[in-house]
């Protein structure tokens, strides 16, 4: 009786100590989903912006607790309900090839991510989160993978820029993406697979894609689908990595979240879940998702992020520039 009492106070102080912080990351969320149903500039942009603009909050002992749980527990929930968004019988709906090809883009826009990073003597985590965020969906792929990597003073800012600049890249081509297509003589098939192979976001896919035609929109979110599949074993890779790593003095906890995640993919695929809970969830993956991010731009400075430099843009343009590459090459041959 005597520790289930002592449990439940501990419980009550946690929250205690919790709940202002997390209103206030709600509230500033929500107040960035209502600016961007306004204006327009993507949900998680405009979160990241208001979460650096608040910065001077988390040096408040009331909401420091509340801060740190959003951008850690709350954005493990938002991955694993990305889970809802994925299902095996998509990616072998299109087939062979583009499978072949979005494995073959990971894989080189991530190894030369790390590759130009380490000869620019940048830190290892900002080639993974770069080409993870280039290569697979953004911002959602680069915050999933900034919770595998070890801590240090430079990873939360690395993490901010890869989710920045993927996300500004990424709006610039939903905006220009369907005027060019306009110019080039592409059926739906082939605007779909570019589309959903080089925009970096899902947001942002169906964006540019259904302002061409729904023809085209359908199949660049089946396209892009299999980039988000991808995330599956990017994330298992980095996970064993960093265990491997003798020189990684700061490893991370073993991801049970991606358990979870993994998890939840294989239900969604045999099917069990309805579509209308699928739906639910998967939108509850992104406010949680945003609620992170949120968090994590409260927790960072904008001084510390331009203390980064210029090295960072050249890595970001070399990897969007590669994959860019990879999907036109294959539609001039002809192979999608």
């Amino acid at each position: 009786m005597m520790q289930t009492q002592s449990r439940l106070a501990n419980f009550r102080q946690k929250m205690k100590n919790i709940l202002p912080g997390l209103i206030l990351c709600a509230a500033i969320t929500g107040l960035a989903k209502v600016g961007a149903d306004y204006s327009g500039m993507p949900v998680m942009l405009l979160a990241l912006i208001m979460g650096l603009i608040t910065h001077f909050a988390v040096k408040g002992k009331a909401f420091k607790a509340g801060i740190q749980t959003s951008s850690k527990r709350i954005l493990k929930v938002g991955v694993i309900l990305l889970g809802a968004r994925i299902m095996f019988s998509d990616v072998v709906a299109l087939g062979i090839t583009p499978l072949v090809i979005t494995i073959i883009s990971c894989v080189a826009v991530i190894g030369l991510s790390i590759h130009i990073a380490k000869r620019m003597k940048c830190d290892q985590s900002l080639g993974i989160l770069v080409g993870g965020a280039t290569a697979i969906c953004g911002a959602s792929a680069a915050l999933a993978i900034s919770t595998l990597l070890p801590k240090n003073k430079n990873l939360e800012k690395n993490t901010l820029f890869a989710v920045i600049g993927a996300t500004a890249i990424g709006t610039c081509a939903m905006i220009f993406y369907p005027v060019i297509l306009q110019w080039v003589e592409l059926d739906a098939r082939q605007a779909g697979f570019l589309i959903g192979g080089t925009i970096h976001d899902v947001s942002q896919v169906v964006g540019a894609g259904y302002s061409v035609s729904d023809e085209v929109g359908d199949q660049a979110i089946l396209v892009k689908l299999t980039r988000v599949f991808m995330l599956v074993p990017v994330i298992f890779f980095f996970m064993h990595y960093n265990k491997k790593d003798a020189q990684n003095t700061d490893k991370p906890d073993f991801p049970y979240f991606l358990i979870a995640f993994a998890v939840l993919v294989t239900v969604n695929s045999l099917g069990i879940i309805p579509s209308e809970v699928t739906a639910m969830m998967a939108q509850a993956s992104k406010w949680a998702l945003v609620m992170g991010l949120t968090a994590v731009g409260m927790k960072t400075s904008l001084a510390g992020l331009f203390s980064l430099g210029w090295k960072p843009f050249i890595l970001l343009l070399a990897d969007t520039a590669v994959i860019s590459g990879i999907y036109i090459l294959t539609l001039m041959l002809g192979l999608h």
